[in-house]
């Protein structure tokens, strides 16, 4: 007698644990063999987990059998993976062979799918960032996992547009388009943020140094701590503090990738934190030594307003500073600035 396969899905098939189905001729294989073909019988299993698409994205077929038989949608699925790079696709069953008990296919929301066009082993690689910084939320709320994969919710989430310091990167390389991202930061203890969630990141090691000739005067009332580095989150800080209202010179500021002040430095291998101080206006004289001259702007950054042209030799009182990228700009006048590097400056006393 010919062997008969029928598959109904049915609330009551869904809710069972293990169902077997009768022999039919399916596609075999182990994670990463040769596809075969066998007419053993097949268990279903309640199972829940993530399989990864082997190219990358795409577009493939979903079966509307655990044998593989019946064709289903054609779709491209992303699971909640966090993997902008990579087709994930999160299951809730598994079909095995019952002789061999190898895993023969997968259930996902769209249907069936086989380890022909599938794998349950991430094909992708993480690393860790050394560096830290502070990362900001895009427009939604974000739920918080346990773990570095993104694998186990925490009990929490972060509010939209919300900023926070990170300690850790995780980054991922893919493995089909050579293409490199951060999978996820540490924001705290046992908490892991998904890339994707973050709309702007400040690293705070990969930045510059800008010489100065400042002051600065403690403004944090529990006193400024002192560190051997600003750059490191590995940074110690030392026993010595400066206390509440004290001034001290400095000959180089901090300043992020993102173009964020971080401190400035009060001594040799000696640093304070942006936070804890505020910089203290200064009169000086900038002279322009430039000899085509040198712009005025009124907005320091990628796309500066130009008030006024300042010529060759032409000396201007300036009474403030901003740092942008690795460089001082003078304050000139009320809302004009003028960039350090076409110049000299030399304080007032």
């Amino acid at each position: 007698m010919k062997k008969s396969f029928v598959i109904l899905f049915s609330a009551a098939l869904l809710s069972l644990s293990l169902t077997t189905i009768v022999a039919t001729p399916v596609h075999a294989a182990n994670d990463d063999a040769p596809v075969t073909d066998t007419t053993d019988s097949l268990a279903v299993t309640n199972k829940t987990g993530y399989i990864y698409f082997r190219h990358g994205e795409g577009t493939f077929n979903a079966y509307k059998d655990p044998a593989l038989k019946i064709f289903g949608p054609e779709v491209t699925h992303f699971a909640d993976r966090y993997m902008p790079h990579q087709a994930v696709a999160a299951y809730d069953q598994i079909a095995t062979n019952t002789k061999t008990n190898q895993v023969m296919a997968y259930h996902i929301p769209d249907g069936w799918v086989g380890l022909d066009s599938w794998t349950a082993n991430d094909p992708s690689t993480y690393t860790r960032g050394n560096d830290f910084g502070v990362v900001t939320l895009g427009n939604k709320t974000q739920q918080l996992y346990t773990d570095s994969k993104l694998l186990t919710p925490a009990n929490r989430t972060l509010a939209a547009g919300t900023a926070w310091r990170y300690d850790v990167k995780e980054i991922i390389t893919y493995k089909y388009i050579s293409s490199v991202g951060i999978y996820a930061y540490q924001v705290g203890t046992n908490l892991w943020l998904p890339g994707t969630a973050v709309a702007t990141e400040d690293s705070y090691p990969n930045g510059w140094g800008v010489s100065d000739q400042g002051i600065v005067k403690v403004t944090n009332r529990a006193e400024a701590t002192m560190y051997g580095n600003l750059r490191w989150n590995n940074s110690q800080p030392y026993a010595r503090k400066l206390a509440y209202g004290t001034q001290w010179r400095y000959p180089k500021a901090y300043i992020s990738s993102k173009n964020k002040l971080l401190g400035f430095q009060v001594g040799n291998n000696q640093y304070v934190k942006a936070s804890d101080v505020t910089i203290v206006p200064r009169r000086g004289v900038f002279t322009v030594t430039s000899k085509n001259g040198v712009p005025a702007v009124s907005h320091i950054g990628n796309y500066p307003v130009e008030t006024r042209k300042l010529k060759v030799n032409t000396r201007w009182l300036t009474t403030g500073v901003q740092y942008y990228y690795g460089t001082v700009f003078y304050r000139v006048s009320t809302d004009s600035y003028v960039n350090g590097l076409n110049g000299t400056w030399t304080p007032l006393k």
